[in-house]
């Protein structure tokens, strides 16, 4: 969503454009009004939701809480691929997105992960949600199957 939104151009646009041109991450309220806004559109009351790269800090984890709350989902599983930093490095120059062209790039990603995500990652891990934690340096194939192992009442 994110990637849509920095080329519109409303003001808004052309300030996120901003903060993805010095390779920071985009505030928190944006992340938030992405899924906000497609909970709040596209919501049924029989959906199953996967949030993916959700949540990038603690304070998005919490909110994101209350909309779940909100909508009645009681079984809720965080699902942690755990992968190393080298790892990530080189995934990302390998997929050849333009926001992954240069290490110098990455670095700056990498490095706002561990001091935003990773802490999110934590108050999951401590939450009264069910947190998954897979080795994720392993096949799609297996990391799949550990996923459904962990899972046994959606198999």
């Amino acid at each position: 969503m994110f990637r849509s939104f920095i080329k519109g151009d409303t003001y808004s646009s052309k300030l996120s454009y901003a903060v993805y041109e010095k390779d920071e991450r985009q505030p928190d309220f944006l992340a938030c009004h992405m899924w906000s806004k497609a909970l709040l559109e596209d919501m049924k009351g029989d959906s199953h939701v996967i949030f993916d790269g959700v949540s990038r800090s603690v304070p998005e984890a919490q909110l994101l809480n209350t909309a779940l709350t909100f909508y009645g989902f009681e079984k809720v599983h965080v699902i942690h691929l755990d992968v190393s930093r080298e790892w990530s490095e080189k995934h990302l120059l390998a997929r050849g997105r333009s926001d992954d062209a240069s290490m110098d790039r990455i670095t700056k990603r990498l490095n706002w992960f561990e001091t935003d995500v990773v802490p999110a990652i934590e108050y999951y891990r401590h939450s009264d949600q069910h947190f998954i934690s897979v080795q994720g340096e392993q096949s799609i194939e297996s990391v799949h199957q550990d996923i459904m192992k962990a899972l046994p009442e959606l198999i």
